[in-house]
């Protein structure tokens, strides 16, 4: 009764205004609202479709990699020591990721990034000794083969996160 008297009083325009006015600011507040989530969750879907796509392109290196780092580990602890025995031939497809690690995520962007990190750190360290070597200043070795087989372990350790870290995403998880 009460609803149908204000329906019929002089202010029932003022009513259906009010309450007009109500659900527009409602609608105003909830479309923009709803177009920026599902704008997110779209960039989100896309993110992670990279990183998957990336992903499938790196694990087979990474994998490639390992052996490499192994030998190189083997070589700087064993037997006569010869710089290019633990040398590490990173595959150029990795070193021109380096630009696009960061679709991976926080998943496995910084572990790949840091193995990248390391692995030009050791091509470094490896040509200054033999600048060293070609000079003539030829540093003690074992104290060498401990650095390098330091830096190299360290290395493993990340190739092993990093290649983990890339096989969970290439397996959708």
């Amino acid at each position: 009764m009460w609803l149908f008297s204000l329906w019929h009083s002089q202010s029932a325009a003022a009513w259906v205004q009010a309450i007009g006015s109500i659900i527009a600011i409602a609608v105003a507040i909830r479309v923009p609202y709803s177009l920026h989530r599902k704008a997110r969750n779209d960039a989100e879907t896309e993110r992670r479709l990279k990183a998957r796509s990336l992903s499938l392109r790196l694990l087979p290196i990474l994998l490639i990699l390992e052996p490499s780092v192994k030998r190189a580990m083997r070589a700087a602890t064993e037997g006569f020591f010869d710089p290019a025995a633990v040398s590490v031939e990173v595959p150029e497809s990795l070193k021109s990721s380096t630009d696009t690690v960061y679709l991976l995520g926080n998943e496995a962007g910084p572990a790949v990034q840091q193995l990248l990190a390391f692995l030009d750190e050791h091509e470094w360290e490896l040509a200054r000794l033999n600048l060293d070597i070609r000079s003539g200043q030829i540093p003690e070795e074992i104290p060498m083969r401990q650095a390098i087989a330091c830096r190299l372990a360290r290395i493993n350790r990340v190739l092993e996160s990093a290649t983990e870290r890339v096989r969970r995403i290439h397996n959708g998880g």
